[in-house]
């Protein structure tokens, strides 16, 4: 018989006895006993004996639950080496070797220096000089940026022989340095010595096409001495080729552009030379010197309006500026404006008061106005600036002309050309002189020298080729002024009423400010109008009514 259906119940006789009795309180048997042999259960999967008994119901348990730490038993790990754990240490090895030597052989670069001066006195005085205040500058690889760009500060504002003493020091430490080279290049560019600098800026663009460098190669091709104008040709278009290779490389470089058209202007091709200045200052609106080169090339195609209003712009740009000054007073002289040209002369000698070209003007303003008198003070005086000033001195034998001083005259134009044996005015001048006095072959022979050097000149073209008539050595009519062409009688009619709105439009401005100047009364009384009534203004106290 069993216990069932009662789980706390056990056999209380002896073995073979089939009576329960119940376990005491707080006591199992049967076969919820054996929750309590699963925690420590050995590892043969027998029953420990209590609880096995309790199980059976041959006693009973104790319903408590004891916790107890059975270690595991140690493991032991064995592995045999093989090829392969061989290999993996050699490997690991040779990356670690590699590694620290890499390490260590940039390390050894940066500090061999050290390691070698080290000890010495050289060392203390590289590190410790005697003199802290010393001028170190181009010695400290470390420095090189800042050192170059010193360079640079120092060529823009004329300090060249500073500028020498850092790229001396500098390439004697790296020879083949790109932007020193390119700065010894400049240097030499400045003072005339294209011989130099050539080869310079070549080792320079070997190393780094920068198109700073090409614009200095073109430059030194532009700048190149001459013999013939075949190769006064050659070095221009050498020199065009080079700016138009630095705007390929750089579009935005705006001296490249400027330059460009300079070349271009230079070669006659005022077109594309006007483009290319167009595009500089497209990139750069207040570049002075392509707003001042612009001025020239419309200066040269004959639009003298353009050319002002250039000229203006870049003085805005640039207050000082003596050339554009200069170039703007030759515009208003050369149309008559003597007023305005003087003051831009005036401005020329504020600005540099021994400018013999603008003392030179001065002089031809005064002859312009009758006063020869002081016209020769103004020519003496610039004569003194610049004692080798042809214009002066032709200019003076012009005077004595005036005063009917025929040998004075000639004298001075003898003198002019003794300087420059090819001033055109001087050779024109003489012409005139030759021919008024009825030495017709002198004229000629003058004449001619004068058609030689400006083949262009309709006057010297027309008197050589009245000379000729008058000693017989040209056959046909007698030789008419060359008539305008299409072009220049356009540009002309387009001057002339660019010219008549300017004079209209400074007449309303004089006439506005004359007005604002004028009180109600004295413009009434100089039209002619009847006085307004006066009007008495009402006390303060007393009131006035409005009339709608």
């Amino acid at each position: 018989g069993g216990c069932l259906p009662c789980a706390d119940f056990f056999f209380s006789a002896k073995d073979g006895a089939t009576a329960c009795e119940a376990c005491p309180a707080n006591h199992l048997s049967g076969p919820t006993a054996w929750a309590f042999e699963t925690p420590r259960m050995r590892s043969d999967g027998r029953l420990s004996d209590l609880v096995g008994g309790a199980v059976n119901r041959s006693g009973c348990i104790e319903n408590v639950t004891t916790w107890m730490f059975i270690p595991d038993p140690p493991v032991v790990f064995q592995r045999v080496l093989t090829m392969q754990d061989a290999y993996i240490v050699a490997a690991t090895f040779m990356v670690t070797f590699v590694f620290l030597y890499r390490v260590g052989a940039t390390h050894w670069k940066n500090q061999q220096l050290l390691l070698k001066y080290a000890g010495g006195d050289t060392f203390y005085e590289t590190m410790l000089p005697e003199d802290e205040d010393a001028d170190r500058r181009g010695m400290d690889p470390r420095m090189e940026k800042h050192d170059v760009l010193q360079i640079s500060e120092a060529i823009k504002g004329g300090n060249l022989e500073d500028a020498e003493m850092v790229i001396e020091r500098i390439l004697e430490r790296d020879p083949d340095q790109p932007e020193t080279l390119h700065a010894q290049a400049v240097v030499h560019l400045i003072y005339g010595e294209m011989d130099k600098a050539r080869p310079l800026v070549e080792r320079a663009i070997k190393h780094n096409a920068k198109p700073q460098f090409m614009v200095t190669l073109g430059l030194i091709n532009a700048r190149s001495p001459w013999e013939t104008e075949e190769q006064r040709l050659d070095n221009l278009r050498r020199a065009t080729q080079d700016f138009e290779l630095a705007t390929r490389k750089d579009l935005t470089l705006a001296v490249a552009h400027m330059n460009l058209g300079v070349v271009r202007m230079a070669l006659n091709d005022l077109e594309l030379a006007k483009v290319s200045l167009k595009v500089a200052l497209d990139k750069e609106p207040e570049y002075y010197k392509a707003l001042y080169n612009i001025a020239l090339v419309h200066a040269r195609m004959g639009k003298r309006s353009e050319a002002k209003r250039y000229l203006k712009e870049s003085i805005k740009v640039k207050h000082r500026a003596l050339d554009a000054q200069f170039n703007l007073g030759m515009l208003f002289l050369r149309e008559g404006d003597v007023d305005e040209a003087e003051q831009c002369f005036m401005k020329c000698l504020v600005i540099n008061t021994r400018h013999s070209p603008s003392l030179c003007k001065m002089g031809n303003v005064q002859m312009l106005r009758g006063k020869p008198k002081r016209a020769v003070e103004k020519y003496l005086l610039a004569l003194e600036s610049d004692p080798d000033n042809v214009e002066a001195i032709s200019n003076i034998g012009v005077v004595e002309w005036a005063k009917r001083h025929a040998v004075e005259a000639e004298q001075h134009f003898l003198l002019a050309l003794k300087f420059k044996p090819d001033y055109y005015p001087a050779l024109f001048n003489i012409g005139l002189l030759c021919m008024e006095q009825g030495r017709v072959q002198e004229a000629a022979n003058w004449y001619r020298k004068a058609v030689a050097r400006k083949p262009s000149s309709a006057e010297a073209l027309f008197q050589f080729g009245t000379a000729l008539h008058k000693l017989g050595e040209l056959q046909g009519e007698t030789p008419r002024r060359e008539e305008k062409s299409a072009q220049q009688i356009a540009i002309e009619e387009e001057e002339k009423k660019r010219a008549e709105d300017e004079r209209e439009a400074k007449k309303a401005a004089e006439l506005a400010e004359e007005l604002g100047n004028l009180t109600k009364e004295d413009y009434r009384a100089q039209h002619d109008l009847p006085n307004e009534p006066v009007h008495h203004p009402s006390p303060p106290w007393e009131t006035v009514d409005r009339v709608a």
